[in-house]
């Protein structure tokens, strides 16, 4: 089970839980618990970086249409191109916010094995806190992909009449 120690330094209500894992056992889950917030930060980044590059696609095809003649009728192809690309890049999106929350899930886990103090300093911004952010930046990418897929069809749509 877990034994309290007293540290010299420290007031007689605050005690010190150690773990009583074994230290292989700590080992493995450290490990564990830096792949996974490895992961979240790989998710993260690949979250930013489908956005930016489907905003750049919107831009290529807005540069496309505007080469071509209206009368080719390639516009209208571009313009339906949009609706593809967007609901594609908004589920890529969620893929990589599901994923996040799996391993923030196994990070609690994790956690939970290690000492109070460790417990505690993770509780310091809570789950509520950190969910609320997630999500909103989540609604923020998604924002950015409605507003730049309505506007690169609507400047699309306007070069092909």
């Amino acid at each position: 089970m877990k034994k309290p120690t007293k540290d010299a330094g420290k007031d007689a209500g605050d005690e010190e839980v150690q773990s009583d894992l074994s230290e292989a056992t700590l080992s493995e889950l450290r490990q564990l618990y830096d792949e996974s917030v490895r992961a979240v930060f790989f998710a993260k980044n690949q979250q930013w970086n489908t956005l930016g590059a489907t905003l750049l696609v919107y831009l290529a095809l807005m540069v496309i249409a505007r080469m071509m003649p209206p009368e080719s009728g390639v516009a209208y192809y571009l313009a339906l191109l949009v609706f593809v690309v967007t609901p594609a890049t908004i589920y890529i999106l969620l893929i990589y916010q599901l994923w996040q929350s799996t391993e923030k899930q196994k990070q609690d886990a994790i956690s939970a094995r290690f000492s109070m103090q460790c417990r505690s300093v993770r509780g310091i911004k809570s789950t509520r806190e950190a969910d609320f952010h997630r999500y909103t930046l989540f609604i923020f990418m998604v924002g950015m992909l409605l507003i730049g897929g309505g506007v690169t069809h609507g400047v699309i749509s306007s070069l092909g009449h």
